[in-house]
């Protein structure tokens, strides 16, 4: 099963405001006491410098202090605001750039920022609001458009989405961001060579933006190009070796190449950078199944039900073995469960139907061969529905 592309869209985050931006003096002598504004403009100073090694706390200690000491300033609210949504305190920072918004009305920038704060606690209209916002104050801002693309893909408004993204591409045709959201948009609806060709302007633009090469690799398995698609995941590992996506990316790729051995390898790469995705013990489970390790593989699909228990495609795949097995009274088991967690999983009905009419149970099994078979219709799958028709003539 190829990845799924990585419908995570990127936005820019808050930009650092700093203490000598020209657009925002901090404090002004005649305000304040010389030695009153010589404290605060050094809690501002600090604040940004604690801000950029990381030290949160700290920083946002400082730039209480600078507030609490000075007048208030839009700066310093909107740099509270960045190191309060570093922490996740989202809505601590929304009140914070409010308060810069209120007394800088006409500041882009912390529109923006504001933008980003509201998606993040999932308040989509009023983070569009902002975004619009942002982007009326600084039309040559493509992160407003890129940001405000990504929310409108979130309320699944895709075609204006796309227009959004190309905007902020036609803005500055270097955003690597936006092209490469655009790709994952297009991806999504199918437009698979124009999303790869969204991904190769992402990485001309930025030629070290390794999500754009596993965005790319995943299209080109979709397209049927495992070759091109393993030296895109390739690329992606070399230029960060902790990518576990990238090497279950070129797992898939190898399997699709028969390079089992190889697979497995890169398989095993992925689980030991990240053991907690299950997708990476699927793809190893299946791997193993191809090697003829019927054990391991069964070991491996049950870590991967450990990790997603409600996942109807893992017991499916754990039932499927055990039927291939022989072992039918297994099989049922994890197939009804399939079902529970997916009432319209037609292979599961499928599997399920089959392995009750091996154990003798014919007219229970016919009941989920018909269902199988109402599923497949409803897919259009005639060929399937043919099949279970026949398997309903021969044993009923």
């Amino acid at each position: 099963m190829s990845p799924l592309p990585d419908s995570t869209l990127s936005f820019g985050l808050p930009r650092q405001a700093f203490p000598d931006d020209p657009a925002q003096e901090p404090l002004s002598p005649d305000q304040v006491s010389f030695l009153q504004y010589s404290i605060v403009t050094t809690c501002l100073e600090r604040g940004v410098t604690l801000a950029e090694q990381g030290d949160l706390s700290k920083a946002e200690k400082a730039f209480r202090t600078a507030l609490e000491l000075g007048t208030p300033n839009a700066l310093v609210y909107n740099n509270l605001g960045l190191v309060l949504y570093r922490q996740s305190r989202y809505t601590e920072a929304i009140v914070a750039y409010e308060e810069a918004i209120r007394l800088t009305p006409l500041d882009g920038e912390v529109y923006n920022n504001l933008g980003v704060a509201l998606q993040r606690q999932g308040d989509l209209e009023a983070a569009i609001g902002a975004y619009r916002e942002a982007a009326r104050l600084c039309p040559t801002d493509a992160r407003a458009y890129n940001n405000l693309g990504v929310a409108l893909r979130d309320q699944n408004r895709m075609e204006e989405a796309i227009t959004t993204f190309q905007k902020a591409i036609q803005i500055n045709p270097d955003n690597a961001k936006a092209y490469c959201n655009l790709g994952s948009l297009l991806a999504s609806q199918g437009q698979l060579e124009a999303a790869a060709e969204a991904y190769r302007r992402a990485i001309r633009s930025a030629p070290g933006y390794g999500k754009a090469y596993v965005n790319l690799g995943n299209v080109l398995l979709d397209l049927g190009n495992a070759t091109g698609a393993a030296l895109a995941y390739m690329e992606a590992i070399d230029l960060d070796e902790q990518n576990a996506l990238a090497y279950y990316g070129l797992g898939t790729a190898l399997l699709e190449q028969g390079e089992v051995n190889k697979a497995v390898d890169a398989c095993q790469s992925a689980i030991r950078l990240n053991g907690q995705d299950a997708r990476f013990y699927g793809l190893l489970a299946k791997l193993m199944k191809t090697q003829g390790k019927i054990a391991d593989a069964i070991e491996t699909y049950q870590k991967m039900i450990t990790l997603t228990p409600q996942s109807a495609e893992a017991h499916y795949y754990l039932a499927f073995i055990y039927a291939n097995q022989g072992n039918s009274i297994q099989a049922i088991e994890y197939y009804k469960q399939a079902i529970v967690l997916n009432p319209n999983f037609a292979e599961a009905h499928l599997g399920l139907g089959l392995a009750l009419v091996q154990e003798g149970h014919v007219q229970i099994g016919a009941s989920y061969l018909e269902k199988a078979k109402n599923l497949y219709l409803s897919e259009n799958d005639l060929v399937i529905v043919h099949k279970i028709e026949n398997l309903l003539i021969r044993h009923l």
